[in-house]
């Protein structure tokens, strides 16, 4: 599989958590055929010990 980003949209940002909807044009080969597809994710995240670290991840409709 290979991604491209196409969009990052910050939905929540405080100096703790985060949430932010990515969009991506993907690709992948299965079968010896190509399929292509633009999907959208949200990813949350907080930050712990001094990191910051994925709490969720999420395929939007």
């Amino acid at each position: 599989m290979d991604a491209t980003v196409v969009s990052v949209t910050r939905l929540v940002e405080s100096p703790t958590q985060a949430r932010y909807e990515l969009v991506l044009d993907e690709r992948s080969a299965a079968a010896g055929q190509m399929v292509q597809q633009r999907t959208a994710y949200v990813v949350e995240l907080q930050q712990r010990g001094g990191a910051w670290r994925v709490t969720a991840f999420s395929v939007q409709p």
